[in-house]
């Protein structure tokens, strides 16, 4: 699908949230952290954002789980967005954590 220009620009703005999220995490050294990417289906934005976030391994996903990251990155997620004009509505569907060697994301 083309985007049009608008959601072009909307996909750049979350790009740009997106990767100071990424370089926040990074900064705050969380273990096993290695990058985070998103997809979207324009037809249905925002409801259809989903941020997956990438560790190294499934141990150090696990690891800050339990320790409380996912509140901590949901509240980074929404500064960062809303500061480009998207509310992300968050839910089980669109903040996902995975590992590299996870097989299934």
């Amino acid at each position: 699908m083309t985007l049009t220009k608008t959601n072009k620009k909307t996909d750049n703005n979350i790009c740009k949230a997106l990767t100071e999220v990424c370089e926040t995490i990074k900064d705050q050294q969380v273990a096993g952290f290695s990058w985070l990417t998103h997809t979207v289906n324009y037809a249905q934005f925002p409801s259809s954002l989903v941020i997956t976030l990438v560790f190294d391994n499934d141990n150090n996903k696990a690891m800050a789980l339990d320790s409380g990251f996912e509140k901590h990155c949901l509240r980074l997620i929404q500064t960062q967005l809303l500061k480009v004009g998207v509310k992300f509505l968050h839910n089980k569907h669109n903040l996902k954590f995975t590992s590299e060697e996870s097989s299934n994301p």
